[in-house]
């Protein structure tokens, strides 16, 4: 993120440059909103877990004792509800 800011402050940066690295900021910002989201969610559901998106690939690192098809159904129901259509679901147990 701080190479991503260090082009807007170049003087020689075009301005096509520019707005590319302003929109690759704002979808690292909003993928980070969405994976404490997630993450916030999973929790209130006494769910631990750590969340990563990258491109259109969400992954969700549960730590749970029980890794039955009932659980993950329950975790993957909690997170589609928090992502995009175009995203898909990479889950995890450890």
């Amino acid at each position: 993120m701080l190479e991503l800011k260090q082009v807007l402050g170049k003087a020689d940066s075009s301005e096509e440059k520019k707005q590319e690295v302003l929109n690759e900021i704002e979808t690292i910002e909003n993928n980070k909103k969405n994976e404490k989201a997630i993450m916030d969610e999973l929790d209130a559901n006494n769910i631990q877990s750590v969340v990563t998106i990258e491109n259109n690939m969400v992954k969700v690192n549960v730590f749970e004792l029980e890794k039955s098809k009932e659980k993950a159904d329950e975790i993957m129901k909690i997170v589609y509800s928090k992502i995009k259509p175009n995203q898909s679901i990479e889950l995890v147990f450890s």
